[in-house]
């Protein structure tokens, strides 16, 4: 009986071991705030395209786990850039603000180091260009880009609370609202819905300070819809970011 007592004893004391580990485990924390700085580019091939005049400054928050737990991750941010066009047809601006929003909320599966997520996301971008007028005295408008998208991926976990994120987004929707409206007359807003596109983003933390990172978008023409007596549709385009987060 004493015998058979001390072994219940031990068995007991190995299970609550184990899980106070898995507790400490679960209990490590693993959010992070950051800033980040990056170059941005939109270009659509033959119209026009975007160009970050310096680069835009933005802020957010993280959680992408730890290895060995899996669970919810997620990442928040918002960032803010200036802006110079140009196209061959109707000239240049510059200096024109440019607002971006996303989030990101997906599951994650752990296999040790290794994990694999997906999720659901939403990217916001407004372009505040209206009442600008370019160099051939063509008349800028608003633009507001909207995505949804489903974000599928791995995390690799590194040593000193580093990581690499490899993430592929399907669009699910887009819409492009533009408030040509503003030029009056027999013009009105428009607006076109994208259902074929795509995205990539990649990140490398070296260690829990900072990480660099690339996103990239692809997305194909819009519907074609009935304007002034012809026709209009958002054109194919890309859309290039490249910078560095200071975690904190």
């Amino acid at each position: 009986m004493k015998s058979l007592l001390s072994s219940i004893t031990l068995a007991c004391v190995v299970i609550a071991g184990g899980a106070f580990a898995e507790d400490t485990k679960a209990a490590v924390k693993t959010q992070k705030y950051y800033a980040e700085i990056y170059t941005y580019a939109y270009d659509e091939p033959g119209v026009m395209d975007k160009k970050s005049s310096l680069p835009f400054i933005g802020v957010g928050v993280q959680d992408f786990g730890q290895a060995g737990r899996s669970g919810l991750i997620y990442e928040v941010r918002a960032s803010y850039g200036e802006t110079d066009y140009s196209s061959v047809s109707t000239g240049t601006t510059e200096d024109t603000p440019t607002y971006v929003f996303s989030g990101e909320l997906s599951w994650l599966k752990s296999y040790n180091k290794y994990s694999v997520f997906a999720g659901l996301g939403y990217r916001y971008l407004f372009d505040d260009w209206g009442g600008q007028t370019s160099s051939t005295g063509a008349l800028a408008y608003d633009r507001k880009s909207q995505y949804v998208y489903l974000p599928i991926g791995m995390m690799n976990y590194l040593e000193n609370s580093g990581y690499f994120k490899a993430q592929y987004n399907h669009l699910l929707s887009g819409n492009q609202t533009s408030y040509t409206g503003i030029a009056g007359g027999t013009h009105h807003d428009q607006n076109h819905h994208q259902d074929s596109g795509h995205g990539y983003a990649l990140e490398y933390a070296p260690n829990g300070k900072y990480s660099m990172f690339l996103r990239y978008w692809d997305i194909g023409d819009s519907e074609v819809k009935a304007y002034r007596g012809g026709t209009s549709l958002e054109p194919y385009n890309d859309t290039t970011e490249f910078g560095v987060k200071i975690l904190f």
